[in-house]
């Protein structure tokens, strides 16, 4: 697989040390990850752009667009700042894990005609992809922030459950509106990691290609 890194052209151009440092944090991890997943794409594609104007997400958000393009951007002020310099390069090698696992899952934001996205689906494939960074990478970064709380899972896990819907608002996936913030990842994190409690031999790796709907049974939450 050769991977492809692409810095976008923005009224900020990042310089040739901030692109070296970028690259080193990400194309060791994305080939770690491809390895671990047996995805061997023959070209996959990064996508970086500096100059997201938000400080929400962490200050870099990304999505899987295709099952090969990753799309990431970043707050190039956050990036510089020593504040979260170093978070910010953690976080480039959590991603590496996250988005790799859903572009072998196939869960990118473009899908192929007739399918659509639907919200369990989404919740759990954030908590697999999420589960496979900490599997892979259980950097204190990822400790800290793959987490959630089991009470507050479980509540929003049976409201998500009700609606099984294929159309919903972001405010399921990130929160806002009366949801948690990142409310679909906690609920996906609660239900893989009850999953591997009661099945001891599963992992995110093994999940991958399961459907949803078989992973939510192996689960078992009332």
């Amino acid at each position: 697989m050769k991977v492809d890194v692409l810095f976008l052209r923005s009224d900020v151009g990042l310089t040739k040390k901030e692109k070296s440092e970028i690259q080193n944090a990400l194309v060791p991890h994305v080939t770690k990850a491809a390895k671990a997943l047996r995805y061997n794409p023959r070209v996959l594609t990064i996508t970086i752009h500096p100059n997201w104007p938000r400080t929400d997400r962490q200050g870099m958000p990304a999505y899987t667009q295709l099952k090969d393009w990753i799309w990431i951007a970043l707050n190039y002020k956050q990036f510089r700042s020593r504040k979260h310099h170093a978070r910010l390069i953690e976080r480039l090698k959590y991603l590496a894990y996250h988005e790799m696992h859903h572009a072998a899952r196939g869960y990118a934001m473009s899908l192929p005609r007739k399918k659509f996205h639907v919200l369990l689906n989404s919740v759990v494939s954030e908590g697999l992809a999420d589960m496979f960074a900490l599997e892979q990478y259980p950097s204190e970064h990822i400790r800290s922030y793959v987490t959630y709380n089991e009470r507050e899972a479980h509540y929003w896990f049976k409201k998500i459950k009700r609606m099984h819907q294929t159309e919903y608002p972001s405010s399921w996936l990130f929160g806002g509106h009366g949801k948690p913030k990142n409310v679909a990842y906690k609920v996906g994190r609660f239900v893989i990691a009850e999953a591997k409690r009661k099945h001891l031999k599963l992992n995110a790796t093994k999940l991958l290609h399961m459907d949803y709907r078989r992973i939510l049974r192996l689960a078992g939450i009332k």
